[in-house]
């Protein structure tokens, strides 16, 4: 059916080929986690790009928000599904499901931990802000409403 071979259009080959998400799509696996390739990881990317080379240092070097918080809030979006690709190389993750609200949460702990507590104080790399918590929150809220949309458009058409 439409030419699909299961193992040329694995879910370890969708980066090799568009033809193999199209494929998928229109047969109807639009439920699988698409990792990095999720739209709303992919424009996450390019705002985290951009802020670190353009909006930070030319044009908004006096906003705190974009100085400060921008890259934080697209942490989840941007490493986490990086994170769970490399699960899955490594077969700590055994389907291409999304992520569960479990594993998000988890992270989320385990990040801010981190970040938070474990590098400013022991490492001294950093500052612990409060805020930054918050903001990896709304960035992983943001992640998960991403990938529902994702999946409600393309079941709708």
């Amino acid at each position: 059916m439409y030419g699909y071979n299961n193992k040329d259009c694995s879910w370890h080959n969708i980066g090799r080929s568009h033809t193999c998400l199209l494929l998928m799509n229109k047969l109807g696996e639009t439920r699988k986690y698409l990792y990095c390739f999720e739209p709303i990881s992919v424009a996450s990317t390019f705002i985290y790009i951009l802020n670190r080379f353009l909006l930070k240092p030319y044009l908004f070097s006096q906003n705190k928000f974009v100085h400060f918080y921008l890259n934080d809030l697209l942490t989840f979006p941007v490493a986490f599904p990086f994170l769970l690709y490399i699960f899955r190389i490594l077969h700590l993750r055994r389907k291409h499901d999304m992520p569960s609200l479990s594993e998000c949460i988890i992270w989320l702990i385990v990040w801010s931990t981190i970040f938070e507590l474990i590098g400013p104080y022991y490492f001294h790399q950093g500052t612990s802000d409060p805020l930054d918590i918050v903001c990896y929150s709304v960035g992983l809220v943001l992640l998960i409403v991403g990938i529902k949309m994702r999946v409600y458009l393309t079941n709708k058409y």
